[in-house]
């Protein structure tokens, strides 16, 4: 079946290039028109017009149009291409193996972006008539492909931009029985390693209870110079090309375990690590992801409502692995260390109790006011790791879901960012405003501080309710080596996804359900560090 796909500015007198690009007939006249523009996205499907395949989609790039510049003009094609895809699965199994052909010469990055994430869908529904089946589930294109009209770098790079916020959404999707900890590591090995296993010469199984594994990725995945680092804390399988070695990592460093005594789920800490250039004095950028598989809170339970959706709180590794995988994908000529603490926190009887004093990486003693704030404690360890690394990094940024009064403040339309950093803050804000991916900078300020430092340790983990996100940030804060050096600051940056972690209503490219984000807005950063 052949399929047509034309964002359209309705206020246009003449369709000369729209018949020019794509259909060679003139649909303008098919179009109800009484000299008003359309909103953005409103979408007409058309079937078995002359010279206009099978079908035809025309979606309204919206009123003035052609005054509209910038990034509001990539957003109005992103909704239109999304629009009109929405449209096109209404039709259901008529079209499915089915490519579309789109007029994507407005932008095609953005033409792409919309017409990918508008096509995702998750589901794990065994019914035949299900677009999606299974975790591994997931073509998560569904049942079309497209293509635009004509080839062009900026299409494939925003292919791979939503391919990337798509494979965040699906882990942040699946469920925690699905998505543990060991079970993460294996998608990020398979992700990588975009290949049968049987390529590889050697298959390893591990049989030590505390192993190290460490593998260069192969040239036929399609990823190079690309290297991973899993440092397990109990019995892991994989059967890859690995260099084995035993170690205690996890357990000699204390990284994740006060957050995880309760569950029987083993953690997991994850180094990636891409070297785009051959300069190994290149300063790296450090993405740390929070991977709290499932945040019952412990102890100190959450609510029954939604809780759920704290499966979703594994969503600032999602989005950091996401980004690799892009920029990896695009071979950026950048150095990134990935780095991703991986946890379940569950309530047992050896689960961590409020109140406990522990000791973090950097030395300083750690109050466990409530063991419903873990995240910020798995976060503080990883954030001294990778702050600590050799070359000194370029900028530090963490990504977690880390307060729902982010959520009460901003909804979810931007996510919150705490940093040190202007310089920073505003590379970050300028790639999230590229990508519609939007971020709003909230308040870093040391008179929060007598919140979380008067009990009986360094540092308690919460200072109540009161301005709660801005003292967890405080508390980051305190594990980023070199962030108050007064003459070479480490630029860092806190963006708390809580608020956006998942959509409530669907939009022109996001279903209700998790978001990825704030996938686009890091490889868009990512991308403008880069060297040309």
């Amino acid at each position: 079946m052949t399929i047509f796909l034309l964002p359209i500015d309705p206020s246009t007198s003449t369709p000369v290039k729209l018949n020019a690009q794509a259909t060679n007939v003139d649909v303008w006249n098919t179009v109800p028109n009484d000299g008003t523009a359309a909103p953005t996205g409103t979408a007409h499907l058309f079937f078995a017009l002359p010279n206009a395949g099978d079908v035809l989609v025309l979606s309204s790039l919206g009123p003035d149009y052609a005054k509209t510049t910038g990034n509001p003009r990539r957003e109005r094609v992103r909704v239109a291409v999304g629009s009109a895809v929405k449209k096109l699965k209404t039709l259901g199994k008529a079209i499915w193996g089915s490519s579309v052909s789109v007029d994507a010469s407005e932008d095609p990055h953005a033409a792409a972006v919309g017409a990918h994430l508008s096509m995702y869908n998750f589901d794990l529904k065994t019914d035949p008539a299900s677009l999606y089946k299974g975790y591994r589930g997931a073509d998560i294109t569904g049942r079309l492909s497209f293509a635009p009209l004509v080839t062009a770098k900026e299409w494939d790079d925003g292919v791979t931009y939503a391919a990337a916020q798509n494979v965040a959404r699906t882990l942040k999707e699946l469920p925690a029985n699905v998505m543990t900890p060991t079970k993460f590591a294996h998608c990020i090995v398979n992700l990588l390693h975009d290949v049968p296993n049987d390529v590889y010469e050697d298959e390893v199984t591990i049989q030590h209870k505390s192993s190290r594994i460490r593998f260069k990725q192969a040239k036929t995945s399609g990823f190079p110079n690309t290297e991973v680092h899993i440092h397990n804390e109990g019995m892991c399988f994989f059967s890859f090309a690995v260099d084995l070695r035993i170690s205690t990592w996890i357990l000699d460093y204390r990284l994740g375990v006060q957050a995880r005594y309760g569950t029987s789920q083993p953690a997991k800490f994850v180094e990636m690590i891409y070297q785009g250039t051959d300069d190994t004095t290149m300063q790296p950028i450090v993405l740390v992801g929070e991977g709290i598989t499932f945040d019952s809170g412990g102890i100190s339970l959450k609510p029954a409502d939604n809780m759920k959706l704290r499966r979703g709180d594994l969503g600032g590794a999602a989005a950091v692995l996401a980004t690799l995988v892009a920029v990896a994908t695009m071979e950026m000529k950048v150095h990134l260390r990935v780095i991703m603490p991986l946890c379940e926190n569950m309530p047992g009887r050896s689960a961590s109790k409020p109140g406990n004093i522990m000791y973090a990486m950097n030395g300083k003693s750690v109050e466990v006011a409530t063991t419903d704030a873990a995240g910020r404690l798995v976060l503080a360890d990883a954030l001294w790791y990778g702050s600590t690394l050799t070359p000194k990094p370029k900028a530090v940024i963490d990504v977690a879901t880390s307060n729902g009064s982010t959520d009460k403040a901003l909804g979810g339309v931007y996510t919150g960012v705490f940093t040190n950093s202007d310089k920073l803050w505003k590379s970050l804000d300028d790639a999230g405003a590229k990508e519609h991916d939007r971020l709003w900078r909230l308040p870093l300020c040391d008179d929060f501080a007598p919140q979380i430092t008067e009990g009986n340790a360094d540092l308690a983990n919460t200072g109540g309710s009161s301005a709660d996100p801005c003292t967890n940030a405080l508390f980051l804060k305190s594990f980023v080596s070199g962030v108050d050096d007064e003459t070479d600051p480490t630029p860092w940056a806190h963006l708390d996804i809580a608020g956006t972690m998942q959509a409530t209503r669907a939009g022109a490219y996001q279903e209700v359900g998790m978001t990825g984000r704030a996938t686009r807005a890091l490889i868009e950063y990512v991308r403008g560090q880069a060297v040309a």
